[in-house]
């Protein structure tokens, strides 16, 4: 299976082949397996949403896929967030997560990473931001992906707990993404 030119973002199928998706590093497993065997169902029952990266034919090859689900950033009423004002009044802030990210072996490299998580922070602030109080996307990133997070315009959240945990926690700050572009 070799990465195709013609490759496009859209929502899962049933009819989705993703029998072949492969990220070639076995600590990574549980991504293929999300995709494989509950991805579709996640998605139908509106638990998770899917997006994935397939070919343009008749029975699409997946070459990576992002999953979306309804989160919440946890403060406790501790001024974390410092640039967001009274954030100290609120336990929690809302948010969409992205609950997975995966690109098949052989696409990797390519930036369909980022371009996935582009795809992502446009559908939320267009399709969610606009009807439904979400202030961020989130993510729970494995500690050797939070570089890539950041490139692509996360920033961590300043906790020691945080910094040093297993799944640190980033965050773009959609209000103030779009107030800066605006």
């Amino acid at each position: 299976m070799s990465c195709p030119d013609d490759l496009i973002i859209r929502p899962i199928q049933p009819g989705d082949r993703v029998a072949g998706f492969s990220l070639g590093d076995p600590s990574k497993v549980a991504l293929k397996m999300f995709l494989q065997k509950h991805a579709i169902q996640f998605h139908e029952e509106n638990i998770a949403t899917t997006y994935v990266l397939v070919s343009r034919s008749d029975r699409p090859d997946v070459y990576g896929y992002i999953t979306l689900v309804s989160s919440e950033i946890r403060t406790n009423g501790d001024a974390q967030l410092t640039e967001i004002e009274q954030a100290d009044r609120y336990d929690t802030l809302p948010g969409v997560k992205i609950a997975r990210l995966a690109i098949h072996k052989d696409c990797q490299g390519n930036g369909y990473g980022g371009e996935m998580v582009s795809f992502a922070v446009a559908t939320i602030a267009t399709k969610v931001m606009p009807f439904v109080g979400c202030r961020f996307v989130i993510v729970d990133s494995k500690p050797d992906a939070v570089g890539k997070y950041e490139e692509w315009g996360f920033t961590m959240l300043d906790t020691e707990e945080n910094r040093f945990g297993s799944h640190p926690l980033l965050y773009i700050d959609l209000y103030r993404l779009f107030q800066e572009e605006g």
